[in-house]
C-alpha cells in the first residue's frame, strides 16, 4: 500500500512501549492488508468486514439525509454493525443477519424520492471515513443540504485491480497477478446474495471505469508503471463520475503532509477536466483547528 513505510510499525511498536501498563505487550502485525499469511479464512473474513462495514455506511448516507425522525438511522446503524459482528465472530448465519440488518434500515420512516446533491468522497482511507479526523464531514455535507456517497473498500479494490494486474504482469510477477484476477472472478459470485438484499436500500451497482484503466490514466499523462494513492484516485473519480447516478461534487479529505494527497490535490483541476465534477481538497492537520468551511459555498450553491 501506498503508505507502507517500514518506519511506521517500529515507531508505533516504540509507542506502545513507552506507554507501559500492559500497553508495551501488544504486537503489531507486518502483515499485509489482505491478512492471507495468517490465513485462507483470515483473508476472506477481512474482505468481507470491509465489503459489509462499506455496504452498512452506504446504505446509512443513502437513508439518513432524508429520514423523518432524526437519529433514527444512526442507531440503526449501530444495531446493524452488531448484528454482524456477532455472525461473523460466532460463525453464524451471515445472509440472516445481513437480511434482518436491512429489514432494520427498511423500516425507518423516510421522505421520497431523494433528490439532493450527491457529493463523493474519496482520498485517504482513514481520513475519508473516520469521523473523528475529518471533523464529522459526512453530518456537515448532509446538514448543508446534500447526499454522501461513498464507496465501499471492496468497490475500491474492484475499480483498481486490472491496473495492477496488468502492472504486476509488466513486472514479471505473475503469480500475484493470476491470483487477484482469480479473486476477482470469484468475489462478485459471492457478494451476489448479499447486494440483492442491500438492492432494497439503494442501487447496488459495481462502480466500473468506462475506459481501460491507461486510457484513462493517458488523459492525466501517467502511466501504467505507477502506482499507489495518486494513481488509485484518478480511476476512481472517473469510475464515480461514470456512473448511473450523477456525482455533482467531489470532495478529497486528506491528512496533512500526505505526499500522495498532495500530488492528487495538484491535478484537481485535470480531475475536474477529465470527470466535470468540481474538485474540493481538505486537509486535516491535527491541531484542532475547524478545516470543513471551505466545502459550505459549494454545498450552498449546489442547493
Amino acid at each position: 500500500m501506498a503508505c507502507n513505510f517500514c518506519l511506521f510499525p517500529y515507531h508505533i511498536k516504540n509507542i506502545f512501549h513507552a506507554s507501559a501498563n500492559g500497553m508495551d505487550k501488544i504486537a503489531v502485525y507486518l502483515g499485509t492488508i489482505a491478512f492471507f499469511d495468517i490465513s485462507l479464512s483470515a483473508g476472506i473474513n477481512a474482505y468481507f468486514a470491509n465489503y459489509l462495514g462499506g455496504m452498512l455506511r452506504k446504505a446509512a448516507c443513502a437513508i439518513r439525509p432524508y429520514e423523518l425522525n432524526k437519529g433514527e438511522t444512526d442507531r440503526v446503524t449501530e444495531q446493524a454493525v452488531k448484528l454482524i459482528t456477532q455472525a461473523m465472530e460466532t460463525g453464524g448465519d451471515l445472509e440472516k443477519s445481513v437480511s434482518r440488518a436491512v429489514d432494520l434500515f427498511d423500516a425507518i420512516k423516510r421522505t421520497e424520492g431523494g433528490g439532493r446533491p450527491r457529493v463523493a468522497l474519496f482520498g485517504d482511507i482513514y481520513t475519508r471515513y473516520n469521523d473523528v479526523i475529518n471533523q464529522d464531514l459526512i453530518k456537515l455535507i448532509e446538514a448543508n443540504g446534500a447526499e454522501v456517497v461513498i464507496t465501499p473498500q471492496s468497490e475500491y479494490y474492484k475499480i483498481v485491480a486490472d491496473a495492477y494486474i496488468r502492472k504486476w504482469i509488466y513486472e514479471g510477477s505473475y503469480f500475484q497477478a493470476a491470483a487477484v484476477k482469480v479473486l476477482m472472478k470469484i468475489i462478485p459470485a459471492v457478494e451476489k446474495r448479499f447486494n440483492r438484499l442491500f438492492s432494497r436500500l439503494f442501487p447496488v451497482q459495481s462502480e466500473t471505469l468506462p475506459l481501460a484503466p491507461s486510457e484513462v490514466l493517458a488523459r492525466y499523462r501517467v502511466r501504467n508503471e505507477h502506482s499507489g494513492e495518486s494513481m488509485d484516485n484518478l480511476l476512481k473519480t472517473c469510475a464515480l463520475a461514470a456512473g448511473d447516478l450523477p456525482i455533482t461534487l467531489f470532495v478529497q479529505a486528506s491528512p496533512a503532509f500526505c505526499c500522495p494527497s498532495l500530488v492528487t490535490q495538484a491535478m484537481s483541476k485535470q480531475i475536474e477536466t477529465v470527470t466535470g465534477v468540481p474538485v474540493v481538497s481538505i486537509e486535516y492537520d491535527g491541531s484542532g483547528s475547524y478545516k470543513n468551511d471551505s466545502v459550505i459555498p459549494y454545498l450552498k450553491l449546489l442547493s
